[in-house]
């Protein structure tokens, strides 16, 4: 990949150690340029900060003593109306609108910090530097397209009184004897020698520009038959060949019978005005060119960030359906092992059971050889049944569909603390309408993902399960007493799910698709991993959007 020239500034706005530290790592890992990064924690140190400011802000939306977006409003306030690098803002998951609050504030993009990558951060970086410096001379452009403008207004007052203190040029038509009077002024402003007009309409008319004539002659005859105002501009053809532009304004004047017998007016060289609007219609012209071009180069940027950003969520959505298409599918299959091996198997070896006993029984009086070989042949009967049924217990245990998550609940817990020898409290919330069946399910699978981790990685020598109802959500809460998880591993899950084993993982995207949540909590004196479902799973979330869209 070719580095980009240059090293820019960063300054990193987050109050979360572990979330400065992994902003740090990835900038710092970037192949295409290199950065330097100032952390900072407070609102206050960002716009003390901007006193020199960055070449981009990474800002948090939730600093502890302001939020992000005050702190757009506020740098801006100080900064007349504008902000002074720069910013990219981290918002948390399903806060989108808040993100795009802070862009119309200011800010040139915004990040869901659980889809933080080592590639996203500094490509999001890049584009905010790039679509600030792009602001920045849209600003300059329009900033000279005003002064242009104002420069305008100004030369058109100055010509303005100029025209009005000099003398104007003047004439005077009769309409009975066709003659045509011009003052000297007039001619010298065509350049003609005083009294060598020949004073007719047809004189008169040989000097408008060829291509101003027809309307010109329209305007006249408007003029006499409807008696209104005559006021036109027009380019006349001057002696020595060049071209200037006059203003008109004559009036029709009548007799006592209303008949049109003379015309006269005064003509106003307005060349120089032409000229300054012509310049400034090229200016004006060359200006929306230019912001054109800019925008346009923006608007290929944004776009393609929105078909990259687009690709990936159709991406990641695809690969949550499959993931949890899978989870389905094993539980199906679970249940139909733990079915046969509890229906087929199961009363097979039963069936081999109580004919050996009563081969046994039969043949008792034998030698004792073969009273021996009938004892081992029920024995491992026997043992094949209790497996067998363990087994089938733990893919599916039938009291989760009889009696619900309690007894199930209760019955592995009883068999980990009978394998691993750990203690284990359980606390269960008597509650008047049972979980749905999907629900039970993946919080049965959770407290297995849990208690497995534990006795795997925890080293703790207690643990605590509780299930309680809030509203009607139902909670799950596993606690131990163990060496908990490491910092970087948790601000990892949390970002994007990673970081903590592939059944973890699988029971996050399980409670995710019935609409849930799952948290974990760590420190040196234990883990807590919490689950939030709604009792109807995802059946509620999709009745509430129905009710809510009806």
């Amino acid at each position: 990949m070719k580095v980009m020239s240059g090293l820019r500034s960063v300054l990193v706005a987050d109050d979360s150690p572990h979330d400065c530290e992994l902003y740090v790592r990835y900038l710092g890992e970037a192949a295409s340029r290199r950065y330097t990064t100032t952390l900072v924690s407070m609102a206050k140190e960002v716009i003390a900060a901007l006193a020199e400011p960055p070449d981009c802000v990474l800002l948090d939306l939730l600093l502890p003593d302001l939020n992000g977006l005050e702190v757009l409003k506020k740098v801006k306030a100080t900064n007349r109306g504008a902000l002074p690098c720069a910013f990219v803002v981290v918002t948390g998951a399903g806060d989108e609108h808040t993100g795009q609050k802070a862009v119309e504030l200011g800010a040139q993009d915004y990040l869901i910090k659980a889809e933080v990558t080592p590639q996203s951060l500094p490509r999001s970086i890049e584009f905010a530097m790039a679509r600030f410096e792009l602001e920045q001379k849209l600003r300059q452009n329009e900033e000279r397209y005003r002064e242009l403008a104002g420069q305008s207004r100004e030369r058109e007052e100055r010509l303005r009184m100029a025209l009005e203190a000099a003398a104007m040029g003047t004439w005077d038509w009769d309409l009975e004897t066709g003659r045509v009077k011009w003052s000297e002024t007039l001619e010298h402003q065509l350049g003609l020698q005083p009294g060598s007009f020949r004073g007719d309409f047809e004189a008169f008319a040989r000097l408008v520009h060829p291509d101003d004539r027809e309307f010109v002659e329209r305007r006249v005859r408007e003029s006499l038959e409807t008696g209104t105002e005559y006021r036109v501009e027009f380019r006349m053809l001057c002696a020595n060949g060049t071209v200037r532009w006059t203003e008109t304004r004559g009036a029709v004047i009548h007799d006592e019978e209303r008949r049109a017998i003379r015309m006269i007016g005064v003509d106003t060289d307005v060349t120089a005005r032409k000229r300054v609007e012509s310049a400034l219609l090229q200016a004006r012209a060359e200006l929306e060119d230019r912001v054109a071009e800019r925008t346009q180069e923006l608007q290929n940027t944004l776009s393609a960030l929105a078909r990259e950003a687009e690709t990936r969520r159709l991406t990641e959505e695809r690969l949550r359906e499959l993931s949890t298409s899978l989870l389905k599918m094993q539980d199906v299959e679970r249940r139909r092992i733990a079915r046969d091996l509890h229906d087929t198997t199961g009363q097979t070896l039963t069936v081999l059971k109580l004919a050996a006993c009563a081969l046994q029984s039969k043949y008792k009086q034998n030698a004792e050889i073969e009273a021996q070989a009938f004892e081992q042949v029920i024995d491992l009967a026997e043992m094949a049944l209790t497996e067998i049924r363990t087994t089938s217990y733990l893919l599916h245990p039938p009291q989760l569909d009889e009696a619900g998550f309690g007894a199930a609940a209760a019955w592995y817990i009883d068999g980990v603390q009978r394998r691993s020898g750990i203690a284990v409290a359980f606390k269960v919330e008597t509650m008047s309408t049972r979980p749905c069946s999907a629900v039970e399910t993946v919080l049965f699978r959770v407290l297995q993902e849990s208690l497995t981790n534990v006795i795997r990685h925890a080293k703790a020598s207690r643990v605590e399960v509780a299930l309680f109802s809030q509203g009607e959500d139902v909670v799950l809460q596993v606690t131990d007493n163990g060496i908990g998880i490491e910092d970087e591993r948790l601000t990892q899950f949390r970002l994007n799910g990673a970081g903590m084993g592939v059944g973890l993982m699988g029971m996050r995207e399980r409670v995710l698709e019935l609409g849930g949540a799952l948290d974990v909590v760590a420190d040196g004196s234990g883990t807590t991993v919490s689950v939030k479902l709604h009792r109807r799973g995802r059946d509620a979330e999709s009745a509430q959007q129905t009710s809510v869209g009806g």
